[in-house]
């Protein structure tokens, strides 16, 4: 059985046994090397005849790795109340060689008040199979305003890296340090992402004119701008 990193996986298993009436099949985890393992609505009773079902249910681990759980079936009836052993069972979860990288991972920047920046982001596809990422920003709106990316989505062979770059304009003078973050999402996945973010702090002086001021002088003869 397969997923992604991290992801919690669900695999239902049968028994075409044709059940006596009154019986049910339990399902115990006897021995998980992974995050989590579980046996989630395994006991079922078949009041008049039939087959069994489980719903097994697996956290896997990081990228790349596997693990075999072991599962033991008790099977109980009006002729055997106290169980008896029905035999065993092991399933190899696997996780899927997928992850992704964003950098830089936290970049701080000094921004003057209401002036407009930008951030290269790179993504690299740091797993082993080809995957589409999506990217998209977040932590715009209330003080940093106007973001957009110059990509929004990436197609990456294993290894491969490319880049992005996040535009937005600073806030008002004196607002608080912002965190805008660009995340790069695997299509098809809610667990193969990953973040990297702009600290962009506005100024707490202001200097005008902005930009600098052009004056026409006469050669000998002094002269004077006032910055405030």
């Amino acid at each position: 059985m397969t997923g992604d990193p991290n992801q919690t996986v669900y695999l239902n298993i049968g028994w075409g046994t044709n059940f006596e009436p009154g019986a049910g099949v339990d399902v115990e985890v006897t021995s998980c090397p992974l995050p989590a393992c579980y046996s989630g609505g395994a006991y079922m009773y078949a009041p008049d005849g039939g087959d069994g079902v489980a719903s097994l249910m697996a956290v896997l681990g990081p990228a790349g790795t596997s693990g075999t759980a072991q599962y033991k079936v008790t099977y109980s009836s009006e002729i055997y109340p106290n169980g008896v052993d029905y035999g065993s069972f092991s399933i190899t979860w696997i996780s899927r060689n997928r992850s992704v990288s964003v950098t830089p991972g936290s970049e701080p920047v000094t921004m003057g008040a209401g002036t407009t920046g930008t951030q290269l982001f790179t993504v690299k596809n740091t797993g082993g199979e080809s995957g589409i990422f999506n990217l998209t920003v977040t932590g715009c709106g209330a003080v940093v305003t106007s973001c957009s990316l110059s990509r929004s989505v990436m197609t990456l062979a294993p290894g491969i890296s490319d880049t992005t770059r996040l535009s937005y304009k600073a806030g008002s003078l004196g607002s608080p340090a912002t965190k805008v973050w660009v995340t790069a999402q695997l299509q098809g996945s809610y667990t193969v992402t990953a973040s990297g973010n702009v600290i962009v702090n506005m100024g707490t002086v202001a200097v005008t004119p902005v930009g600098g001021a052009t004056r026409q002088g006469q050669p000998g003869v002094a002269d004077s701008v006032t910055f405030t």
